[in-house]
């Protein structure tokens, strides 16, 4: 309310001071903020925790001054430490400064952060409102669902076999495919990933290795959903692993006589696998007990030799003469 008083020298000449005036009284209306954050590439509360997140935080406002220059300022916060969230030692933060042209609209802040090792964790975006250095609004609910992000722990699961067969055994030939089937989980659909394999012997623990060249494969994809599966294809020449191949000639050791150490018929080996963003690497699946990641390789099967009329024994006869037969004189 606004009252008046008018002076003649010392003496009051007149008063406006009526309390119920509507043209006295101006109403001082709240700045107010709401917001709701989401995944930036899918529009959900649910984020992939890979090489790069970016949440989009929409910040709603009311009662604003139309033509005024505002400041709104945000942070990432731990959801379960209730601490700033931090990447590297740094705090996730975004900033906007804006010149309103109505009272209410919006505006939207981007955080983009490394979400890899987040997986499990949620995030609440907090926001201030300056108008020059003088903070004018808050909004800063720990719990508020509409701020959270939920980021989703990538994960990986394969499983292993022999191309022709589609089981956990390969003969040791000349040509030999495995194919892993990989299981990805928490994806960003749109987003590229490659997955690279390799195999390793399940007796050393080291990379295998045909002709001196560890065996690999490797996939580029983006994924149409969040979960989903991909192939590998690895190829190689198995016949020395059915015989049993030397340490030396893995490159373990050194060509010297006595050093070598075969192993006797055939060889287990075991998919892993790599999932990276950008060269960025995002998850593995490295189990070198994971039976479903194991394929043997057993020794191929004897050859049966030919048959030759040479080695066919001959037919059994008796060497003993047959006796005459005995005649008889016919009865008179």
């Amino acid at each position: 309310m606004v009252f008046e008083t008018l002076y003649q020298g010392d003496r009051v000449a007149a008063l406006d001071g009526d309390i119920h005036a509507t043209s006295q009284t101006v109403s001082l209306e709240g700045i107010l903020l709401t917001t709701a954050a989401a995944d930036k590439e899918t529009g959900s509360r649910e984020a992939s925790a890979d090489a790069e997140v970016t949440i989009t935080d929409r910040v709603d406002y009311i009662n604003l001054t139309p033509g005024k220059e505002y400041t709104l300022k945000g942070i990432l916060m731990d959801k379960e430490t209730g601490d700033p969230l931090k990447i590297e030692g740094r705090e996730v933060t975004a900033e906007k400064t804006f010149t309103p042209r109505e009272a209410d609209g919006h505006v939207e802040l981007d955080f983009t952060f490394d979400g890899r090792g987040l997986g499990g964790r949620s995030v609440v975006a907090f926001e201030r409102l300056y108008e020059e250095e003088k903070e004018l609004a808050v909004h800063t609910d720990i719990n508020d669902g509409a701020q959270t992000v939920d980021l989703k722990e990538i994960t990986l699961d394969t499983t292993a076999v022999d191309k022709e067969t589609g089981t956990h055994e390969s003969r040791a030939d000349a040509d030999v495919t495995i194919t892993d089937r990989v299981d990805y989980t928490s994806l960003t659909p749109g987003k590229e990933y490659t997955v690279k394999g390799i195999l390793m012997d399940k007796e050393t623990g080291e990379a295998l290795k045909t002709d001196g060249k560890k065996v690999t494969a490797e996939r580029t994809f983006t994924p149409k959903e969040a979960n989903g599966s991909v192939d590998l294809e690895f190829t190689f020449d198995g016949r020395q692993l059915g015989q049993g191949e030397s340490k030396d000639q893995q490159g373990d050791s050194k060509d010297q006589p006595g050093d070598s150490e075969v192993q006797p018929g055939g060889r287990s080996i075991v998919v892993f696998e790599t999932l990276y963003e950008d060269d960025l690497e995002l998850a593995v699946h490295a189990d070198i007990e994971d039976a479903d990641q194991t394929v043997d390789v057993i020794p191929p099967e004897p050859p049966v030799p030919p048959v030759s009329p040479e080695t066919l024994e001959p037919p059994i006869t008796s060497t003993t003469p047959t006796p005459p037969a005995k005649h008889t004189a016919p009865k008179t």
